[in-house]
């Protein structure tokens, strides 16, 4: 029901939106229908394709962090990843991001704590990657002034998460010899300074410049002229809401990437229809692929795998 409440009250401000935007006359059904119509169905495919890159290169990210603490295979941290992606989508406030620890766990046989803990690191990562993402965005452009502010803040939330952790580790040290906070100093431990260096500056800054590239080229072809600093600044604003209690994002993403947009000179009912379909094609991959993941992991796939095993060896094998 809590579920359900969400993606409405998700609907909801899209109609609200809607009915204001209606009211004070700046937008208008039929200038949008044209905009999707003129944006057409190859930018949606794009945007697609482009999803399961930013999958991998996060998947990426979080199996270099759990690499010392357990030989982790690559295609199990992405399934994992899809699975937190087809979660997220129903899930408010990204509670899929701490369910694929538990799918990983059941598949690599990994410690949940353990892998928690390389689930934090891996989050931070992620926040520190934007900083050198911005920065390499600045070099070919000028960003808006906003963004500035984002830069700021996201460099002392990384700094102010050193000094938490520094500053709970001897809480999370007493009495470790045993149980979970054991396993989590572990993983929260596991990686050297240089290690860390390296997945927050160049793992963790990878999957926000793909999408950044994804991004602008969308828009080129759905007749958006957007620089890769604006394009960043698209990515995000819609990545501030993410966190919010709406499953899946739903009108908070569309909100504010058109207000990016617009911010940017585009016309209230492309920049809508712009982030419609992007938003559209970066969910359905995550909620295909994480169905699929979801779908090998449980005992019902087992039988199922194992006829296709048995019928590849008798096609092999011949008459």
């Amino acid at each position: 029901m809590s579920v359900l409440f969400r993606s409405a009250f998700g609907v909801a401000l899209i109609g609200a939106g809607y009915i204001f935007l209606s009211h004070h006359g700046s937008f208008d059904v039929r200038l949008f229908a044209a905009a999707l119509t003129s944006i057409g169905p190859i930018p949606l495919f794009f945007a697609m394709g482009t999803a399961v890159g930013v999958v991998a290169l996060q998947a990426l990210r979080w199996w270099y962090v759990t690499r010392p603490i357990r030989r982790v295979r690559y295609p199990d941290a992405f399934s994992a990843v899809l699975v937190g992606n087809v979660l997220n989508t129903f899930l408010p406030a990204r509670a899929g991001d701490v369910l694929r620890v538990q799918h990983l766990s059941n598949r690599a046989g990994v410690s949940r704590a353990m892998l928690m803990g390389t689930e934090l690191l891996d989050l931070w990562s992620d926040k520190c990657g934007w900083v050198p993402a911005f920065l390499l965005c600045v070099l070919v452009g000028h960003p808006p002034r906003w963004m500035y502010l984002a830069f700021l803040v996201m460099l002392g939330a990384a700094a102010a998460a050193v000094f938490l952790f520094l500053l709970l580790r001897p809480w999370l040290g007493r009495g470790a010899a045993a149980g979970w906070r054991r396993n989590l100093v572990a993983g929260l431990t596991s990686s050297q300074p240089r290690r860390l260096a390296v997945a927050g500056l160049i793992f963790g800054a990878l999957p926000w410049l793909w999408e950044t590239l994804a991004i602008v080229l969308f828009a080129r072809l759905a007749g958006i002229p957007l620089a890769p600093p604006q394009a960043f600044a698209v990515l995000t604003a819609f990545n501030l809401v993410i966190a919010l209690p709406v499953p899946g994002s739903l009108g908070l993403h569309e909100a504010a990437s058109s207000f990016a947009l617009v911010s940017f000179g585009v016309s209230t009912e492309r920049a809508i229809a712009f982030a419609l379909l992007y938003h559209i094609g970066q969910v359905l991959p995550g909620v295909l692929g994480g169905a699929i993941a979801l779908l090998r992991g449980s005992p019902l796939w087992a039988p199922i795998a194992s006829r296709m095993e048995t019928r590849a060896y008798a096609d092999i094998a011949g008459p």
